[in-house]
């Protein structure tokens, strides 16, 4: 299975935790009713620095030129080089 990293956003909130996927994803309903799917995800810690979404805009045409959510930040879900993510770990 492929790792990636990625980010799960809800509005403007900051991220506050990293978290890995638990399961692989699975129907979000019990019968065929929606496409929607869904992943289960544990807990692996928590952030000494909240990272918002206008904080990552500050590096758009730095570091993070490339980086989907900055570009695309309606994704719910999405992709994050390593080099983006190595990124962000510092930030955090």
């Amino acid at each position: 299975m492929e790792t990636w990293h990625s980010f799960i956003t809800a509005a403007a909130r900051p991220l506050l935790s990293l978290v890995r996927v638990g399961k692989e994803a699975y129907p979000d309903a019990p019968d065929d009713s929606t496409p929607w799917v869904k992943v289960d995800v544990e807990f692996v810690s928590r952030l000494d620095n909240p990272i918002t979404l206008e904080s990552l805009k500050t590096y758009k045409t730095t570091d993070l030129s490339d980086m989907v959510l900055l570009h695309r930040a309606r994704l719910s879900v999405q992709p994050v080089t390593a080099q983006e993510w190595t990124f962000i770990e510092n930030l955090a």
